[in-house]
């Protein structure tokens, strides 16, 4: 059973699976909206069951609260070994503003939870959220916090342990010293199974980032799946000096999907994308949407020399009749057959097979 928004009368719950000895709820995947604190879902729900925990909760201390109550506390000796993914669904369009005002209270309550995950979620594979950027970050210094549970030199020593369980990792909004400490991390971390690694909304200036994102992606020899971007910046902030540093430890993984929408790479920054990926072959999907490009030849020319590439994305690039011309005609040639995403390009070239051309509002 999938609990959501939970506010049932016992009458709905009588038809619902429980575990013989507790009487609670035998769910695998619970979402936490701000009502269901008022209803007492964890309360409600056999724990031992849950596979997935997604919190929709705008108040970063709600969000500590939930994740420590499922976990027990810190000082808990409780395991749920079947839970595998936390999820925090803030939007990273409107991330939690946290005053210096409120450290005092939420640094504590941080440490506690970090503890406590690292106890009692030993088979933990996905965090998501901009709440796990915090898994980086010390307490300011000039601040007097007053630990109670345990003091931020243990928290600090169980982030890596938690960091080094994952598989699917999303952090969003990170600043230059959370990437900084996070390349550090998996660089003293042995072994890291990282598959899956989302890093949106990166600082605005590239140059600063870059080196840091080479170190993590040099950390994650299994790493399959990588989608950045960064915070709205200027097509000339991009050095190729800066992109070949970032794509020299990805090239050399076992990199099945790339997504690089709004990175504003502009022309330059595609191509030497590109070339950095030509022969590749275990590079399925690339997807390089709204990024200023004018000058496709280096994509048409990865067609030409990634045989494994299947889908690619190159949409709000405001790509020209020439350039769809030519590209159509480079994957005629193809012996494969690409998934191209055009969307939002304003160009009414005949290509050898159907192009998606229009944004979709739904999912079938």
């Amino acid at each position: 059973a999938t609990l959501g928004n939970l506010a049932m009368t016992c009458r709905e719950l009588k038809g619902r699976a429980h575990h013989p000895a507790t009487k609670r709820l035998l769910a695998a995947h619970v979402q936490l909206h701000p009502n269901s604190l008022n209803a007492r879902v964890l309360e409600k729900v056999h724990l031992e069951s849950l596979r997935t925990v997604v919190i929709h909760l705008p108040k970063a201390r709600d969000v500590i609260e939930q994740v420590t109550s499922v976990c027990g506390g810190c000082q808990s000796t409780r395991t749920l070994p079947s839970l595998k993914r936390v999820i925090d669904k803030q939007s990273r369009w409107r991330p939690r503003v946290v005053g210096e005002e409120a450290l005092q209270e939420l640094w504590p309550r941080w440490a506690c939870a970090v503890r406590a995950i690292e106890r009692a979620l030993p088979n933990l594979k996905q965090l998501e959220g901009p709440i796990w950027s915090w898994l980086l970050e010390r307490p300011p210094p000039l601040v007097p916090i007053n630990f109670p549970c345990c003091t931020p030199e243990e928290a600090s020593l169980c982030a890596p342990a938690i960091v080094a369980r994952l598989q699917v990792v999303h952090l969003t909004s990170l600043t230059v010293n959370q990437l900084q400490s996070l390349g550090s991390m998996l660089k003293s971390t042995q072994p890291v199974h990282w598959v899956k690694v989302v890093l949106l909304s990166l600082p605005p200036q590239p140059g600063s980032v870059v080196p840091h994102l080479a170190e993590v992606f040099s950390s994650t020899p299994k790493l399959k799946e990588v989608v950045i971007d960064f915070k709205f910046f200027d097509v000339g902030l991009w050095t190729i000096d800066g992109v070949q540093r970032m794509m020299t430890p990805l090239v050399r993984l076992p990199l099945e999907k790339l997504v690089m929408d709004w990175s504003r790479l502009g022309s330059a920054g595609a191509g030497a994308v590109c070339q950095a990926l030509y022969g590749h072959h275990t590079l399925e999907e690339l997807s390089l949407a709204h990024n200023a490009i004018e000058d496709f030849e280096p994509i048409c020319e990865l067609l030409r020399t990634c045989p494994t590439l299947v889908r690619l994305d190159l949409s709000s690039n405001g790509i020209s009749e020439v350039w769809a011309t030519r590209l159509a005609t480079t994957l005629a040639d193809c012996e494969r057959r690409v998934s191209v995403k055009l969307r939002d390009s304003l160009c009414s070239v005949p290509f050898p097979y159907p192009v998606e051309w229009y944004w979709q509002l739904w999912s079938k």
